[in-house]
């Protein structure tokens, strides 16, 4: 399976090496993507919205249906295989007939806002670092400088990020970012996955 960061590392790496892991950066504090704020809960709202089955792709190739009637319903209508690099991001997720969340990324894929019930949250990636915004208006921007480990070196552990995997029937979406239940760690917390019959 193929993976790919809607707000990419790899933007930050290639101005210098990256590392995996967490932790204080030489002559800083502690990266501030590397700590709970309020797009933990956000992610949480977003994921309470899919049921951890899979769920079945219609012969449109944009909707995709779960077994408990949950829909998934993408603007663009995917393509077979998926092609990571070209696949639209912004999906519609229906619950008991209302929106339950929804993510919308942008042509350049730099930018994403999920929505959830509890209001609108953007995050802004660029070549100078990231900023967050949260339903409640406060927000964070964090140059990748902030998060240096050394030299030119930065730890983008808990960028938050959308992440598409694909394969010749299936497509999945993770998030990625700061998860205490992980360590830590960034992670790609699986959102949902949907497949062809």
């Amino acid at each position: 399976m193929r993976w790919s960061s809607l707000i990419p590392a790899t933007v930050v790496c290639a101005l210098g090496a990256c590392s995996g892991g967490g932790g204080a950066a030489t002559g800083h504090a502690t990266c501030p993507l590397q700590a709970v704020n309020c797009w933990n809960s956000a992610i949480a709202e977003a994921q309470a919205c899919v049921p951890t089955t899979v769920g079945s792709i219609g012969a449109d190739n944009q909707t995709c249906t779960f077994d408990d009637g949950t829909i998934a319903k993408f603007d663009v209508a995917l393509a077979f295989p998926i092609d990571v690099s070209a696949v639209n991001p912004s999906v519609t997720i229906t619950r008991m007939g209302a929106q339950c969340a929804r993510a919308v990324g942008s042509g350049a894929a730099a930018n994403y806002t999920l929505t959830t019930k509890s209001g609108s949250y953007t995050a802004v990636a660029s070549l100078s670092g990231e900023s967050l915004s949260c339903a409640d208006g406060t927000s964070l921007t964090t140059k990748w400088s902030d998060c240096e480990i050394d030299a030119g070196v930065f730890d983008v552990t808990g960028e938050v990020s959308l992440s598409f995997g694909g394969s010749a029937n299936q497509v999945s979406i993770s998030f990625q970012g700061y998860f205490p239940f992980d360590a830590g760690f960034s992670s790609f917390a699986p959102w949902f996955s949907c497949q062809k019959p």
